[in-house]
């Protein structure tokens, strides 16, 4: 080698020419670098798209009377410039329900695909076929307040004492209302119609009008045309009030029903 001439200018290789060790790629990367060459680049995944998001509260405060606690859920959905619903009590079907019906779209309507959601109700199983509601009508038959004889939370329901027309402050009752529908087809007449039932109250003195909360028929009145919706545990402030429920029956043409009675809280 002449004075003039470098050592060795090429980073691959080492002294002798034996391969550089720090400059060559491990045997397993040169594998893999070569599969991507071999096929090309490889697909990006279809990016998940949201399309809705909750948020559930769960509350609780001591009774007016001051001898129990008051329990209520509030569910709040982000998307359609916000929507909220409110269910006095600790049952958590009706939520469950209400969030089901929010993301109907969403759901898989094959059976395969039905899902199970934490709070242990299953509201997005196999549905039966959605019903043609172009020439059916409905109204409510009936609306009354049930005294409740479960008055302790237990998150499934409770038993009705029978109708009554005025409460004690803090005392627990249910509202049931009674929906009768016409213009059903035979082939319909196994299925339970897409219809919930939103109650409300409003003061007769103050005017002032509350959520109470919302239900869906879940079986059959005293008729083959007539379902029930009940709303459980609900209380009201002393005072004087109307019950106001509206159905609404789901479809590409949603109707509607409306009625309302006179309650006593003392």
């Amino acid at each position: 080698m002449s004075k003039h001439s470098k050592p060795n200018d090429d980073p691959t290789t080492g002294k002798g020419g034996k391969p550089n060790p720090a400059s060559s790629p491990p045997a397993h990367k040169s594998a893999s670098l070569a599969a991507k060459a071999a096929r090309g680049v490889a697909p990006r995944e279809a990016p998940w798209a949201e399309v809705a998001n909750f948020v559930v509260t769960f509350e609780r405060r001591e009774s007016e009377s001051g001898d129990g606690i008051e329990r209520r859920i509030t569910a709040h959905k982000m998307q359609d410039d916000g929507i909220t619903a409110k269910w006095t009590g600790a049952g958590q079907q009706a939520m469950c329900e209400w969030i089901a019906n929010q993301v109907r779209d969403w759901v898989n309507p094959e059976p395969a695909e039905s899902t199970r959601n934490e709070v242990g109700c299953d509201p997005i199983a196999a549905r039966a076929p959605e019903l043609d509601t172009t020439h059916v009508t409905l109204a409510i038959a009936q609306v009354r307040a049930l005294g409740s004889v479960d008055p302790e939370p237990s998150g499934s329901g409770t038993q009705d004492e029978g109708c009554r027309t005025s409460f004690k402050r803090g005392e627990v009752f249910n509202l049931e209302a009674l929906i009768e529908f016409s213009g059903l087809r035979e082939a319909d007449a196994g299925h339970i119609p897409p219809c919930s039932v939103q109650f409300f109250s409003r003061n007769t003195l103050t005017k002032e009008r509350a959520r109470l909360g919302e239900a869906s028929i879940a079986e059959r009145g005293c008729g083959q045309s007539s379902y029930r919706a009940v709303l459980t545990r609900v209380q009201l402030a002393e005072g004087s009030y109307r019950l106001e429920s509206v159905a609404m029956l789901k479809g590409k043409q949603p109707k509607f029903a409306y009625e309302q009675v006179p309650l006593q809280v003392r």
